[in-house]
């Protein structure tokens, strides 16, 4: 316990900077600021989920467990960065086909005659904006329940032996299997049902406002 208590803070320090950088990373991404802020939601849920995790094994917490954290900032965000992206690449291509007036079909279609980049640069009226932003939201969700559900089952069956791991000097590295595995499940909860209810309150309420301004 003192070994971990000595290190608490490069640990500490250590996990800034990787939150840190993968922030940077999304709003280089999205440039934006506001949806990398509701996918990082899943990172304070995730280290509930490496609590309760450790406490249903009867195990505590190790210097290697408290270094998977750093590891759990990086992996957690995967699966809500897939769907928000996926969302918006919905919104920008139901939006460019409305101003387009073609069907969805033909937007980013192989003959490269219509993109969805068209839907990026224009702002429709609000209650259109808010019709798209809803069944975007419900499709991407539907859409990607199976891959991230998929790949985070093969995660978790993959830190499974780790997790269960018995016999001489596995307390050592059983609860970094233990503390990834907990952080991951309980994160994938929060990006299937939490972080598409947050985006879709924050980018109504962002519609809201870029309609204000259209009429000042």
């Amino acid at each position: 316990m003192g070994l971990i208590e000595d290190s608490l803070g490069d640990i500490a320090t250590a996990l800034a900077i990787a939150v840190f950088l993968v922030f940077t990373v999304m709003v280089i991404q999205f440039e934006r600021f506001r949806q990398p802020f509701v996918i990082f939601l899943s990172i304070p849920f995730c280290l509930t989920g490496v609590i309760l995790s450790l406490l249903a094994f009867g195990s505590s917490m190790t210097l290697m467990g408290a270094i998977s954290l750093i590891a759990l900032a990086g992996i957690v965000v995967n699966s809500a960065i897939i769907l928000v992206d996926y969302i918006n690449q919905i919104r920008d291509r139901k939006r460019s086909a409305i101003i387009l007036g073609i069907s969805e079909e033909q937007i980013d279609a192989p003959d490269g005659k219509y993109t969805s980049e068209t839907g990026r640069a224009q702002f429709l009226d609000a209650e259109t904006e808010k019709s798209i932003l809803s069944s975007s939201v419900v499709e991407g969700g539907s859409s990607r329940l199976r891959p991230i559900l998929m790949t985070t089952l093969t995660t978790l069956v993959g830190m499974l032996p780790m997790a269960l791991a018995v016999g001489e000097g596995a307390e050592l590295y059983a609860s970094v299997g233990q503390a990834i595995a907990g952080g991951l499940f309980v994160s994938t909860i929060v990006t299937l049902f939490i972080v598409p209810v947050i985006y879709h309150v924050l980018e109504n309420r962002q519609i809201e406002k870029q309609q204000r301004r259209k009429k000042v």
